[in-house]
């Protein structure tokens, strides 16, 4: 997961914001082949993550979102021999954003984690 780490730790916020949804609309077009049989879009895919951090960056210049009621943590296992990977993203008041990803097995054992504040 190197490659994963070095993309994630990039000084430009553009090319991680790039990065996170690019893995993001990737994991959704494969839900969307695997459960739904539907045909996967590259272009489609590619032109999605461009709008959506065009439209994030455009609607988080001046504004800051907060949450009006706590989030409980709750987590699922997933399937024996398979790895559960949970990625979160925030924006914070001052301007910085962070990241955090964590991938699991069916037991709940960490086998990476990673995570980061700009």
């Amino acid at each position: 997961m190197d490659w994963m780490n070095q993309w994630l730790l990039k000084e430009d916020p553009l090319v991680v914001q790039l990065f996170g949804i690019t893995l993001w609309r990737l994991w959704q077009g494969m839900n969307l082949v695997i459960f739904k049989n539907a045909k996967f879009d590259l272009v489609h895919t590619a032109q999605s993550v461009a709008l959506l951090v065009e439209e994030f960056n455009e609607s988080n210049e001046s504004v800051v979102s907060q949450l009006s009621t706590p989030v409980v943590p709750r987590w699922i296992s997933p399937v024996l021999g398979t790895i559960k990977i949970n990625l979160d993203t925030g924006c914070f008041s001052e301007g910085s954003t962070g990241w955090g990803f964590i991938a699991q097995n069916h037991s709940g054992k960490v086998l990476f984690l990673q995570r980061a504040k700009r």
